[in-house]
């Protein structure tokens, strides 16, 4: 998980923004399917392949997590300039207080 760790409601709150930004990529459907030619290593695709499922599904499933990586690099570069719409007045308050 990306982001701070924290407790209480501060934390919480920061984990479940993250969270949702990268859940909505996961949501989108599919939509337009595109047919591609790659050449890869023999041994790359024979290891990606042990684990089981069909070679579609392993492109597929590296492809997903290579665009997951590469939207959380995105969002550690924004280094806190994202803006969650939260009242950091309110998040400043003790959990107690609330």
């Amino acid at each position: 998980m990306i982001g701070r760790r924290g407790y209480g409601v501060k934390g919480q709150l920061h984990k479940l923004a993250i969270e949702a930004i990268v859940n909505l990529w996961y949501q989108m459907p599919m939509g337009e399917m595109r047919k591609i030619t790659v050449e890869v290593p023999v041994e790359t695709l024979e290891a990606a392949l042990s684990g089981g499922g069909t070679l579609a599904e392993t492109v597929r499933e590296a492809l997903r997590e290579l665009a997951h990586k590469r939207a959380c690099q995105r969002i550690l570069a924004m280094e806190g300039k994202l803006d969650l719409g939260l009242d950091l007045e309110e998040l400043r308050k003790d959990k107690d207080e609330v």
